[in-house]
């Protein structure tokens, strides 16, 4: 839940915007006044006015102006990126009408004054502006190295100031700055003065200027090796190279991988796009290494979470590529770091996990929970009619009085990140690059032993087993004097791991807020009493096998007419989170079912992957093998979670019949057979699942042609009529008249596989 919290604009100023320790350093402007805006007619009309107002008087906001940015936008950025002005550096402020995202220091949005266009005004409709301003300060915190960033909203003859971070927006009460100009003065003159860290921006990130020579050393490494490194080779499994015969120590090659340098330069492409030179902490206190990096990888949505970016850097020392995260990981007490976690597992020898080369806090922490706990103690703590030193509200803007629980407890505080950056040796392919199901097989099954290390060796659940958590890592294997490429499966992000308590020990949550993932056990959520353990994680591998065979490889439900559209809908039943209510219970319902029934059907026959595509029938495939040896398993843990949850409910009424007297007694739950108990404790450890995985790999007769590509990705040579799924979500009569003809408008069938296509688009 985001939480938000409104200040008093002189507490704003106090908490955000101090004065400097010994003084104001420039004189406060007098006479400054924006009587000249009342006269605007438009949006851009008073954008211009009031900005004018500002950069008129230069010692207003010194060293600093304000440029808009209503009409163009940033090429390398949508459309929708488009903020009306931010403030800029006067030495380096741009002159082409563009937002240029990595050189703003803050934003400035402005509106007409319809009722909802105050993002936090006490309204109804603020949701959608609210989004479009949190989406404009996600941008920046993507582009920049940033801690924080200041959004001046001006909305018709009133103005909010907003602070955000990871944390939250904190924003002020609207104030009027044309009665009161002397306070919108406040607000520009204190922040001309602030340091480049009080802004928001981040001291351990260097910002390299076109002339620096790390600037031009990253260009040089895009290019191709360094004098004196290998050449680069090529990641595809399979490729040999030869090991020199008169090596004693045979070394394997220590050349990057062609992918590697090719993602490192994409990273470069933008210019505009900012390069930096960031710290990362070692194990030594008060060391740090230092990467060169530019366009992240990857990077999270939105400005609120752990907002985790990953990098393709390079080591400033060494000049070798690395993987550098950057994250808002969560600061409570007995939450290890993620490093941390790295370093024990690689101290005992995990097998295909991350190679931790340092990592560490910035120390940097969000402050906007020191704000929301002083909110608490005067708004529910003090007298009745006491004036607030600020309020906490919710979405709509109106002091939220309603967040004292049932219980008298006040509604969860905003979470507490601190910034942090890990750096490891491995640079991985995306779990969906496989190309064959053997591939995805042999992924998931080194994947398995991470994660059966872990527990083994160091009590350690990973707790959030995902398609984005499994990676594919070339790496080298030594055959008959030559260096062959293999595909191996790396299991990372152990940040939400936990340690298995011991008998006895009560297993405690350390933190809120986490979530379950589209791979989560259904156990987890259909039954929230439980506590994550082996079986859960297991079978998340397991409904990952399933998803990435429906997605990517031949099977009867492609093979079906309007294939594409049926394994988009058995996707959306099975693993999507649904947008409503309804929605929401029957994926539950239909994924319970499976588990409890051990029947994987979809229609009227139960999947199964196939080598030709054309065959309804089972066809020997490995994966059926995976996927029809497992769910009994499954089915055998749920009917004992469902006996223990009906055990729980007898004792629960036996109790309540003892405090009274009543001739009824309850009846107890008729008890499971041995056998259900027996398949049911073989997903209490790894042994049966790593061993068939493993079994399969070494005798099975893999297919080389079963992938067919994404079913989400519309192709020219897929087995299904494109008119069926592109023009779904299309209001073209031909095309709706096609679907009239062959099966009609009122089938309920096709209007659902019509919405799902719609909701995938």
């Amino acid at each position: 839940m985001v939480v938000d919290v409104c200040l008093r604009p002189s507490d704003f100023l106090d908490a955000f915007l101090p004065l400097p320790p010994e003084g104001p350093t420039r004189p406060k402007p007098s006479g400054v006044n924006f009587d000249n805006v009342t006269g605007f007619r438009t949006a851009k009309d008073l954008a211009e006015r009031w900005v004018d107002c500002v950069n008129r008087v230069r010692s207003l906001c010194s060293g600093y102006v304000i440029c808009l940015s209503q009409e163009s936008w940033d090429p390398t950025s949508r459309k929708e990126d488009k903020i009306d002005g931010a403030i800029y550096l006067r030495r380096k402020h741009p002159i082409d009408g563009r937002p240029h995202w990595g050189r703003q220091r803050a934003l400035v949005e402005f509106t007409n004054g319809c009722i909802s266009d105050d993002p936090y005004g006490d309204g109804e409709y603020q949701a959608q502006t609210r989004l479009a301003v949190a989406a404009y300060a996600a941008h920046a915190f993507t582009r920049q190295q940033r801690t924080a960033n200041f959004t001046f909203f001006v909305i018709r003859t009133k103005a909010r100031v907003v602070r955000w971070e990871r944390a939250g927006p904190t924003f002020t009460e609207a104030f009027d700055y044309v009665d009161n100009p002397e306070l919108m003065c406040e607000f520009l003159w204190r922040f001309s003065m602030l340091s480049e860290e009080d802004i928001g921006l981040d001291f351990s990130a260097k910002l390299l200027g076109k002339r620096h020579r790390w600037y031009k050393l990253m260009d040089e490494i895009a290019q191709g090796p360094l004098k004196g490194q290998s050449e680069d080779i090529p990641a595809d499994e399979g490729t040999i190279t030869p090991i020199p015969p008169d090596s004693s120590s045979r070394p394997l090659p220590l050349g990057a991988f062609t992918y590697v340098r090719e993602r490192f330069a994409a990273s470069l492409r933008d210019e505009d796009w900012p390069r930096y030179r960031v710290a990362v902490p070692t194990d030594r206190p008060g060391h740090f290494k230092y990467f060169l990096i530019g366009k992240p990888d990857i990077h999270a949505s939105g400005i609120v979470g752990e907002g985790i970016r990953g990098y393709v850097a390079v080591d400033v020392d060494t000049k070798r590529f690395v993987w550098m995260k950057d994250t808002w990981r969560p600061y409570y007490v007995d939450v290890e770091a993620e490093g941390d976690i790295l370093r024990r597992l690689n101290e005992v020898h995990v097998p295909n996990i991350p190679t931790l080369i340092c990592a560490g806090d910035i120390r940097q922490e969000t402050q906007m929970g020191y704000h929301w706990e002083l909110d608490c103690r005067t708004q529910y703590g003090g007298e009745t009619g006491q004036e607030t030193r600020g309020s906490k509200r919710d979405h709509s803007g109106a002091p939220k009085r309603e967040g004292i629980g049932k219980k008298g407890g006040q509604s969860s505080p905003p979470r507490h990140l601190s910034h942090y950056r890990l750096v490891v040796n491995e640079i991985c392919l995306p779990f969906k690059d496989f190309k064959t199901s053997r591939q995805l097989i042999q992924v998931v099954s080194d994947c398995v032993e991470a994660h059966e290390g872990a527990v083994t060796k160091t009590r350690l659940l990973h707790r959030n087993v995902s398609i984005s958590n499994l990676l594919i890592c070339p790496a080298f294997v030594e055959e008959d004097c030559r260096a062959v490429v293999k595909w191996m499966g790396l299991l990372i992000n152990w940040e939400q791991s936990k340690p298995i308590p011991k008998d006895g020990d009560v297993d405690r949550a350390r933190q809120p807020g986490r979530e379950a993932n589209l791979f989560s056990s259904v156990a987890l959520q259909h039954w929230k009493w439980l506590h994550a353990d082996i079986e859960d994680d297991i079978e998340s591998f397991f409904r990952i096998i399933i998803y990435a065979g429906v997605r990517y490889l031949r099977s009867n439900i492609r093979s079906e007419p309007r294939g594409i559209l049926r394994a988009r809908a058995f996707i959306l039943d099975h693993f999507s989170r649904c947008k409503c209510e309804e929605e929401k219970t029957r994926s539950c319902s239909i994924k319970l079912n499976v588990m409890s029934t051990g029947d994987l059907s979809y229609g009227l026959r139960s999947l199964h992957f196939d080598c030709d595509g054309r065959s309804w029938q089972p066809t020997g495939h490995p994966l059926d093998t995976v996927v029809y040896s497992m769910l009994p398993l499954f089915k055998a843990r749920y009917a004992t979670l469902e006996y223990d949850r009906q055990l729980f409910r007898w004792y629960g009424k036996c109790k309540k019949t003892r405090t009274r007297e009543s001739s009824n007694k309850p009846v107890p739950p008729a008890n499971l057979p041995q056998s259900i108990y027996d398949s049911a404790v073989q997903l209490e450890t790894h042994a049966y699942f790593k061993n068939l995985l493993k079994r399969l790999l070494e005798g099975a007769d893999w297919p080389t042609e079963d992938y067919v590509g994404d079913v989400f990705v519309a192709r020219d040579d897929d087995d299904w009529d494109d008119d069926d799924a592109e023009t779904t979500c299309s209001s073209n009569d031909d095309h709706a008249d096609r679907d009239t003809k062959d099966d009609g408008d009122d089938n309920p069938e096709i209007k659902r596989l019509k919405a799902i296509a719609h909701y995938y688009k």
